[in-house]
């Protein structure tokens, strides 16, 4: 039978602690590399969220655009019926245009 003496004890247990701080020193290395890309992630994200209302934003107002020129053109027709007393076909195809848009909407 063999005996363990006081250096081979010392020996394993100076390997079990360098081994304890080498798993240590990766975890908190692995946790410094997640706290520094943390901001960037985040930005990343709220980045992505303001596009996506920018893209909302722009079609709204593209839907306002076409909804303004169809009230100028309205508009127009009118002001040409009050000065010519014409325009009647005009009048019918902009109430085609703006029922279109109505149920397109």
């Amino acid at each position: 039978m063999t005996t363990i003496g006081l250096d081979d004890l010392s020996i394993t247990v100076g390997v079990i602690i360098a081994m304890s701080a080498l798993i240590a020193t990766l975890w908190n290395a692995i946790k410094a590399i997640k706290e520094m890309t943390k901001p960037a992630k985040d930005l990343a994200g709220r980045v992505d969220e303001i596009e996506g209302h920018l893209a909302n934003d722009k079609r709204r107002l593209d839907e306002q655009e076409e909804a303004q020129k169809l009230l100028l053109r309205s508009m127009l027709a009118l002001l040409e019926h009050e000065i010519s007393g014409n325009g009647k076909e005009q009048f019918k195809a902009l109430k085609n245009d703006i029922s279109t848009y109505l149920i397109n909407r």
